[in-house]
């Protein structure tokens, strides 16, 4: 049997729950249902630079600063972008081209050679030039062996007199302290300037037996001893067969 005190307590809390659920349908049905604000979520553009953002806009133009080329058009293009191949490919065809527009504008004197060249190639005759002018440095073989050409008299003088000259005149740019050194060239006595004249000759024999040391072991007549003269001669050889290589390619 349970002790009125306990019945007492089970009573009590029985009604306190009963009491706190009708508080709860109460509060439940008093509140409203809160309002959802919409909100829009757009997706962040990636960071660009303002140097690359500008070089995008200058590259891309807009489309009414695009020019459409007529088909006529378009194939002249191409063809002079085919011909500007040929030409930087072979010397020879540069060549052959360049003295056809000569032989053309001396027979016709209305004619030019340079608007001529634009109406062939996309470039001028000085960029085919020193194309070429690269590739037979890249295949020369005194270059190749770091042989130096040799000084002048004038350029061994300016070796020497170009530092005090230059803090003596510190306000003067190279072309004033150049115009100042040829001065004092030109006012140096005979046995003065037959010392830097000796020195020129010493350099020119120097650059005479480096020159004949290479073609030598090119051609055979001398076989290369030291280690740097065996890198010399491969490296050499390397040059000339890659471009024999190109040569026959383009062929």
């Amino acid at each position: 049997m349970a002790s009125p005190k306990n019945k007492s307590r089970a009573t009590h809390r029985v009604a306190k729950n009963a009491q706190s659920k009708k508080t709860d349908t109460k509060v439940e049905d008093t509140v409203t249902p809160p309002v959802v604000d919409t909100i829009t979520v757009t997706e962040k553009a990636p960071k660009t630079s303002k140097k690359k953002a500008a070089s995008s806009v200058a590259a891309s133009p807009s489309k009414q600063d695009r020019v459409v080329l007529s088909p006529e058009d378009r194939e002249r293009r191409n063809l002079m972008c085919r011909i500007s191949g040929y030409l930087r490919r072979s010397e020879d065809t540069f060549k052959a081209v360049s003295l056809v527009l000569n032989l053309l504008e001396k027979s016709n004197s209305t004619l030019k050679a340079d608007e001529l060249w634009s109406s062939v190639s996309r470039y001028d005759t000085k960029y085919y030039q020193n194309v070429y002018k690269k590739r037979r440095n890249s295949v020369n073989p005194l270059r190749l062996a770091n042989v130096k050409r040799p000084k002048t008299d004038y350029a061994f003088f300016t070796k020497d007199t170009y530092n005090s000259v230059a803090t003596s005149n510190k306000d003067a740019n190279f072309g004033a302290i150049s115009k100042i050194i040829q001065g004092m060239w030109v006012a140096l006595p005979a046995d003065t300037r037959q010392k830097y004249a000796d020195l020129a000759a010493e350099d020119n024999l120097r650059y005479y037996n480096d020159k004949k040391h290479v073609l030598g072991m090119l051609d055979g007549s001398i076989k290369p001893k030291t280690k740097a003269d065996k890198e010399i001669y491969a490296k050499i050889q390397r040059s000339q067969s890659s471009s024999d290589d190109s040569k026959t390619s383009s062929d």
